[in-house]
């Protein structure tokens, strides 16, 4: 018996030994005693590797003995996937990282020897516990090596879809749509409905981070149909929420939150816990940029306990990064900031680089809501230059947008709206309108700023017919604002005054994520009431000191603060308050 122990790596549990070698707990009490085998303080039993290796050189049969090996960590992994899904996700995934060793021998093994039923069956299996324990080029490593080996046309295929998916989770979007097309080549004469699903979804995944929004909707529609047909509700969860980002995207706000509420009733339905967290998740981020805050984090807490109870490092990264938001939404710098550098250290311990991408690039975002310009623009540049390097078109244009921004404040306006130009063509080229409304309003407040005030009323009146598709209150309220602002500069003071009561009616309504756009708005608003005559002028202006003050004394961090009330949109508010 202990002749055959070499086989093992990185150590093994009685239960392995004893159907592998095989052996009884008096033979292993006995190799202990005799100091042959060592038991850890996990209860788990290893020899040391010179010895392993000396008995190894002497074994016979060979074969026989890592099949067996082979067989019981194989399906050890196929019988244990559905536990990801449920409350037993972190004990499965913490047995898959002792064992890895043993896994990925037995995965070489059945790969160098052909197991084609045992190697079909592992495959998505093995790729789920590779995910969800983040180890995401580990993942390509083995399933690309496999590849070289394997004749076998399921399995290749369902190995070509595993690659496309990690490639996507890396940002190697031409060699994952590179594995989609030989997977879809290989299933034309298979016929898998299964795996035809699969490279569906897979498919629009790379569309969606490519930012192809207008190719996106109809390959997920045909996943969803065939996962339908197939009876695999996971695969039309994950269909429906790649569906509802792309409707996001889009500017459809209805069409985004019921698509998402939809994914989260099914993953309650088939008790998938996992899809449920991502689901809360998304649909809490979506009611956040649609101004309901009091809902979006009720969902958004749920998601992050989920997420965090599963032992889920790149879940609890999204969700974090969508509570980022809720807290600078509501002031709370400091822990923006810390949940912020925590999204990023998740990111870079999954291998996430596109993940990693964005998340940098919200972290700027962050710091120009603070207040702090200069390092705002620092980040959107090396976002910029990350998602340029990855190819990553979402990633270039949020960066786009925030460098604008950050260059607006800074009051370097023509740079500020040639960057927003290329932030608007870049939007109309993925055609999302959100994109593309916010990107016309900072290209005319740029324009503004230099008295190109004609120029910059039809910059705004396009983003704002942008805005009325997209079904966002805050952003159409902010495009508004800006409106009325520019008629008034135009020169035409009457109808500035007419439409300014519906404006004051949508500000009333809507609560701003963003706090650098509101006061801008309080602050422009306020201009053309003084201009108006209107004794609501100075009135408005004292309700957003007060505002602005409250904001001030919650952040507790003194340089924050600092920096919070140095921001230029708020000194100015500040002085005219004084005068």
């Amino acid at each position: 018996m202990f002749a055959q122990l070499y086989i093992f790596r990185g150590g093994f549990t009685r239960h392995a030994a004893q159907l592998i070698v095989p052996s009884t707990m008096r033979d292993l009490i006995y190799l202990v005693d005799k100091s042959l085998v060592r038991r850890t303080s996990n209860g788990r039993y290893s020899i040391h590797p010179l010895v392993a290796q000396f008995i190894a050189d002497q074994a016979k049969d060979k074969d026989e003995l890592a099949e067996r090996h082979c067989r019981y960590y194989l399906e050890w992994v196929v019988e244990h996937a559905a536990e990801l899904n449920d409350y037993h996700a972190r004990g499965v995934l913490e047995q898959f990282r002792i064992d890895l060793e043993n896994i990925r021998a037995a995965w070489q093994y059945a790969v160098a020897h052909q197991l084609l039923e045992l190697g079909r069956r592992a495959v998505g299996a093995l790729g789920e516990f590779y995910d969800y324990s983040g180890l995401l080029q580990p993942a390509l490593d083995i399933f690309a090596a496999a590849l070289s080996h394997v004749q076998d046309a399921a399995w290749r295929g369902a190995l070509y879809v595993e690659c496309a998916y990690f490639y996507v989770r890396v940002a190697q979007f031409d060699r994952a749509a590179h594995a989609v097309a030989q997977a879809r080549v290989l299933n034309q004469a298979l016929g898998d409905a299964v795996l035809q699903a699969r490279i569906e979804y897979t498919n629009g995944l790379v569309l969606v981070r490519r930012g192809d929004y207008a190719l996106a909707p109809e390959c997920l529609e045909r996943a969803q149909r065939l996962a339908e047909k197939a009876l695999r509700h996971d695969i039309v969860a994950k269909a429906l929420l790649a569906r509802a980002l792309v409707y996001r995207m889009q500017g459809n706000a209805s069409a985004t939150i019921q698509v998402a509420e939809n994914a989260l009733d099914l993953s309650r339905q088939i008790g998938n816990r996992r899809l449920e967290g991502r689901a809360l998740s998304d649909l809490g981020y979506y009611l956040l940029m649609s101004s309901k805050q009091d809902r979006a984090g009720v969902l958004l807490a749920r998601a992050l306990e989920i997420r965090q109870s599963m032992g889920d490092p790149w879940g609890e990264a999204a969700t974090a990064g969508n509570l980022v938001a809720l807290y600078a939404g509501q002031a709370r710098y400091q822990a923006a900031l810390d949940l912020q550098e925590r999204v990023l250290a998740l990111c870079q311990e999954v291998g996430d680089r596109s993940s990693y991408c964005l998340a940098l690039g919200n972290l700027g975002v962050l710091w120009l809501d603070i207040g702090d310009v200069g390092r705002g623009e620092q980040l959107a540049n090396k976002t910029f230059a990350l998602a340029t390097e990855l190819n990553l078109r979402w990633g270039e244009l949020s960066a786009l947008i925030c460098m604008s921004n950050a260059q607006f404040e800074r009051g370097t306006w023509e740079s500020a709206a040639r960057v927003a130009q290329q932030a608007l063509a870049s939007a109309e080229k993925s055609q999302a309108l959100p994109e593309q409304a916010l990107a016309g309003l900072i290209l005319s407040q740029a324009l503004s700023a230099q008295d190109q005030f004609q120029v910059a009323l039809e910059v705004c009146r396009k983003a704002n017919a942008c805005a009325r598709q997209v079904d966002d209150p805050v952003l159409e309220c902010e495009l508004a604002v800006e409106q009325v602002y520019l008629v008034w500069q135009c020169g035409d003071l009457e109808l500035a005054r007419q439409q300014v009561e519906g404006v004051l009616e949508r500000l009333r309504q809507v609560t701003p994520s963003n706090q650098l756009a509101w006061f801008r708005m309080c602050w422009q608003l306020y201009q053309v009431l003084r201009a108006c005559g209107d004794a609501r002028a100075d009135e408005l202006l004292l309700k957003t000191q007060r505002i602005l003050e409250t904001q001030a004394a919650q952040i507790t961090e003194p340089t924050l603060r600092e920096i919070f009330l140095n921001n230029p949109a708020h000194r100015v508010i500040l002085k005219a308050t004084d005068r």
